[in-house]
Order: structure tokens, then sequence, then C-alpha cells
């Protein structure tokens, strides 16, 4: 029993001390990408269809010999759930994911007498007309902001090995705005039911098979946490960009003025406006700078008009959207591509004055946006960016005709604040102005890569005159410095886009060392005296400092002081005050008095709450060694 009680009171032991060293040092998981198999559906064709999904109900038998692959989901997925009664995924921020197809051979490799694969020589699945013959299997990848348009954006014919669609095909406004995805496998199989080989009088006749077409179809809905392409209530919002003709096929460069007969004179296929800004203003160079607060979440988005439709622009149905096959942008560094039905083209430029790669979202005008709706383009950080939306129109009216058009713009995004913030080197804590650290620190920018950040560092060096100052430098901040040496550093931040004239710099102060004279100068209670007028108290007048920097007075400073308010109080009564005013002075005298008895009397309260304590301990002490002497008889 002894043993058992030994045992259990180590395990417990153990157990608190673990759980105090997993409090003290919280581990942190990365995230991990998390593979999700898909689960399709199976449709049933005859050997003349097309692959018609859309009117056509999926078979309630998901037949595994009939399948061609296997389709895996593969990303950061935060959440899985159901939207509309489909399957849906939460992708983290600013993460893409990618579709893998696992192709299976059992098909193509079966024999004659089972279900096994051969060739279609058609070209059309579900009403999507491809580049080439099915073949062997065709694979199609369509995207839809609405779960009832779709979109083709790639496709493969004659697959014999596993594919993927990844951020080619998957982009982070899709899932800003909340996007369905839709992949279908299409393919033809037979099954020989009549072999007619080995019947010697019916060698002259074919053999008998059942053929079926097949279509596998994967359908999900994928976005970021509250994906929403609407632009919030009660926000305020600033239009840029504007049409502009651009000569043709010339990199979208050089701009012309619109000719009275110009197709796309008078009328827009919408508007580009950014929100979720807390100011704007205009530099010297006319472009428009966002100021942004923390929390802030700085948005860009196309509204396209609403009775805008690609395929008949402007009501005309000889005027269509282009799908611009050898296009390309000089100005912002896009080489010659399919630009398909319009492309956006997004470059960033960050506080280095580094030129980032373009983002190029190609069939933007089909595949990314709706009519009379809002689509969510992109999320800003600071930085400079440029923005331009290149698309082509064909005008087919006797002959065809084609005109280059852009919506072209830059902008800046700030942070509006002028704070940097330090950090203990070593411990990590963040130090208020006016902090004492022997460990050095760091500035932590927060993100603010725009700011004019100067240090400064004084050392005060003490001799036989006292503490002299000296300045050991004061130059601009760098976000690698790492701040070591003793001394005092200030630390004065402006920012360039609210205060071109720094005239308002913020100012810390942090001390770096163990001098406690020069922490005390920097305890806001001792502002009043100098560095060497603390050092004087100090020396010359016997005051001590506290680990915080509180200067304390010596005991018979207090006592003195004490006595002179008493002596002063009688002689001011005796002699100069009227008998109103004397009663003034004695109820002071009796309020100290009455002071003095309270401290008194809290103090016995303390030294009877100890002897309290003692007589506890003793007590437990005592019944603790009867217990024992109890035992040991038993």
């Amino acid at each position: 029993m002894k043993n058992l009680q030994k045992k259990l009171l180590y395990a417990l032991g153990i157990v608190m001390m673990l759980t105090v060293i997993s409090s003290a040092f919280p581990f942190t998981a990365e995230a991990q990408e998390e593979i999700i198999t898909l689960t399709g559906e199976l449709y049933e064709f005859g050997e003349n269809s097309k692959y018609e999904i859309d009117s056509s109900d999926p078979s309630e038998n998901y037949l595994m010999d009939y399948r061609l692959g296997i389709l895996s989901l593969k990303g950061d997925v935060q959440k899985s759930y159901s939207k509309n009664g489909i399957p849906a995924y939460e992708i983290a921020d600013d993460e893409t994911f990618s579709l893998e197809y696992e192709y299976i051979s059992s098909l193509k490799d079966a024999g004659e007498d089972d279900w096994h694969l051969i060739k279609d020589g058609k070209n059309v699945v579900n009403g999507s007309k491809l580049d080439d013959d099915i073949d062997h299997g065709a694979l199609i990848f369509q995207t839809s902001f609405d779960g009832d348009n779709w979109i083709d954006c790639k496709s493969y014919v004659n697959i014999k090995s596993d594919k993927e669609f990844d951020d080619g095909q998957i982009n982070n406004i899709q899932l800003i705005n909340g996007c369905y995805y839709r992949i279908i496998v299409a393919y033809e199989i037979e099954k020989r039911t009549k072999d007619y080989s080995w019947e010697i009088k019916e060698l002259l006749k074919k053999d008998k098979y059942d053929i079926k077409k097949i279509a596998q179809v994967y359908t999900f809905y994928a976005g970021y946490k509250g994906a929403d392409k609407n632009i919030p209530e009660n926000i305020e919002t600033f239009e840029l960009g504007k049409t502009q003709a651009v000569k043709v096929d010339n990199g979208f460069t050089d701009s012309i003025n619109m000719d009275s007969d110009d197709p796309h004179l008078g009328w827009d296929l919408g508007r580009f406006v950014v929100g979720g800004f807390t100011s704007n203003k205009k530099t010297v160079t006319g472009d428009t700078v966002f100021l942004k607060n923390v929390g802030d979440k700085i948005t860009l988005w196309f509204d396209m008009n609403k009775n805008v439709n690609i395929n008949k622009l402007n009501g005309d149905k000889h005027l269509t959207i282009n799908s611009d096959l050898n296009g390309y942008d000089s100005i912002l560094n896009v080489p010659q591509q399919n630009f398909k039905r319009g492309t956006l083209i997004i470059r960033f430029t960050d506080y280095k004055g580094i030129t980032h790669d373009p983002i190029i979202y190609t069939n933007f005008l089909e595949a990314l946006v709706l009519p009379g709706a809002n689509t969510k383009v992109q999320l800003f950080e600071e930085g400079d960016y440029e923005v331009s939306l290149d698309y082509e129109i064909l005008d087919d009216n006797w002959k065809d005709r084609f005109y280059d058009y852009k919506i072209a713009f830059n902008f800046q995004v700030r942070n509006s604040n002028a704070i940097v913030y330090p950090k203990d080197k070593v411990t990590n804590t963040y130090l208020a102005n006016d902090s004492v650290t022997e460990n050095g620190f760091i500035l932590d920018w927060a993100k603010s890569r725009y700011l004019n950040i100067n240090v400064q560092l004084s050392q005060w060096t003490k001799g036989v005159n006292g503490y002299t100052e000296d300045t050991k430098f004061n130059r601009s901040a760098k976000e690698s410095d790492e701040y070591i040496t003793p001394g005092i550093y200030t630390i004065k931040v402006t920012n360039p886009t609210t205060d071109p004239y720094g005239q308002n710099p913020t100012v810390k102060k942090i001390y770096v060392g163990s001098d406690s004279v020069i922490i005390a100068s920097m305890n806001a209670k001792n502002s009043a005296y100098t560095i060497n007028e603390i050092s004087d108290l100090v020396e010359n007048a016997g005051y001590e400092i506290s680990d915080s920097g509180e200067l304390i007075p010596p005991e018979s400073s207090k006592t003195e002081v004490t006595s002179s308010i008493v002596e002063t109080s009688y002689s001011i009564r005796d002699d100069t005050i009227e008998p109103e005013t004397s009663s003034v002075a004695e109820k002071t005298v009796d309020s100290m008095s009455a002071s003095e008895t309270d401290q008194t009397t809290a103090q016995t309260d303390r030294s009877n709450v100890y002897f309290i304590w003692i007589g506890i301990l003793s007590a437990v002490g005592i019944i603790a060694v009867i217990i024992r002497k109890y035992k040991g008889n038993k």
C-alpha cells in the first residue's frame, strides 16, 4: 500500500512538472498541406452521345471498374463543409491549392471481354469543343462564380498519364471571391458480348460489343475565409483608371484618340475601385496614395457593368471581346502569349525599389468576372502598384477589324503611422519609452517600410567633474540593426507620406546598460533632475536608487522633514494664527497623529497575521508527528 502511494505521488509529480513545462514552452505546429481524395459522380451515355452532363442525371451505381483515375486536392485546407449541397473547402489565406489526377491504366490494359478503353474520335464534351479528338480520354478543368455558368480553363486529350492543375489555372482572385470548380473526365469504353472467332461457320461475322461513353465529374467549392466578392456597405471607395484606345498589336503602349467611328466610344466595360483605406492623397507625380491603419484591408474590385455581354458588346452582335492569341504588354514586361479574352496584369515594386514579376490573369473578362457583379481582385500591403486590363475587340461586320484597349493606372499603399517598436534582444518583449535593458534591443518595424527612422546613441561617462555626454552616432536605421552598445538611444520616427517635412516625429528613448544613476534618469518621476543632480543626491545626500530607478531619500531626511513640519505648525499656531486657523493647525497635527496610529495598528495587524500562520503551521506539524507515531505503534 505504501509503495503504491509513493508511486502515485511520484507519477503525480511528473505530470505536474510536464504541465508546467508545456505551458511555459508552447509548441506551435507548422501548417501542412493536406491531400483530400475527391468523390465525384459518374455519368453513363450511349455510343452516339456528346457527354450531355448538364441535361442528364448521374448513374446510381458508381462502378469502380469504370474509373479512369482518382482526383485529389492538395493544399492548406483550414475547414471542410458543404455549400449548396456540394463539398466546400476553406483555403488558408494567401495560399492556393493544386489538383492531381492519378491515372489508372486498368481500363486501358483490360481484355476484350472486359470493359476496356477505346478511342473516341469526337471532340465535343458537354458543349465544350476541344482542340483535338478525345481519343483515349479527355480531362477538362472548369470554373464558375455562380455554379451555373462554366468556363473552360484547361483541357487535356488522349490522356495516358497523371495530370495536374495548379497556379496556372487556380489563382487568388478565384479564392478571394469564392469559386466553384468542376473537372470532367470523358472517355469511351466497350465490352465484347459475343465472340465469333471460335465458331468456324461464323468466321465472317464480327464480334458483338456493348459500347458506353463515361464521364467522371467532380464538383466542389473553394475560397478563403470570409470569401465575398461584394463591396461592403458604408465603405469609402475610390475609382481608378479609364478606358484608353491603343495601337493594335503594339504591346498596349501607344495611346490614341477614339475617332467618331470607334466601336468603344461612349460606353465602358466597367470600373476599378479601391476600398478599405483610411485616407488618400495625391503624389507629386499624380498617383494616388492610399493610407492604411492597423486592421485596414485595402482591396481592389472590378465592377463590371450589368448590361455587358462580351459576345454582344453594346448590344451589337458584330462586336465581341476577341481571344487575343498573340498579346503582350511592353510597359509591364509581359511577353507574347495567349491573352484570351482580356488579361489583367498587376506589377508590384517593393520598398527596396525591386520590381517583381507581374501577376497575370488571362481570360479575365470571360472567366473571372460576371456582368453586374463586383470581382474582388486583390488585397494590398505597402508598396507601389501598376495595374492594366488589356483587351481586344473584334468587329466582324462585313470584314474583321480589330481594336485594342486598356484600363491602366498606378497607385501606392502606405501605412499611416509613424511608430516602430523596440524589442528586447534576448527576451523578445517590447520596450516602452524610457525603458531599460541590459540585453540590447532591435526595432520591429511592424511592416512599415517607408518610414524615416533615425537613431542616436549617447554615452554618459563619469569623471572627476561628474557625468559627461558623448554622441557616438546619429544615423538612419536599418531593419537588421542591433543595438547592444551601452548608452541612451534616442529613436526618432517620421512618416514622409503624412509628414513630409518631419515636423511631428515620434520619439522614444531606451537605455542599454546597468548604471543605476542613468537608470534613475530614465524614470519619469525623476524628470526634474539632470543626471549629475541625481548623482549628487546619491553621493552627497544619502539617496538610494531602487531597481526601477526611483530615488529613495535617506531615513534621517524623512525624520527631519516630519519634525520640521510639526515644529512649524506649533510655531505658527502660537505666534501668528488667529483662533479659527489655529484649530485647523491642531486638526493637522491630530490627523498626523492618527495617521501614525493607523500605521502602528496596521503593523500590529500584520504581526498578528504572522503569529496566526506560525500557530497553524505548528499545529499541522504536531498532528503529522502524532499520526506517524500512531502508524508506527500500529
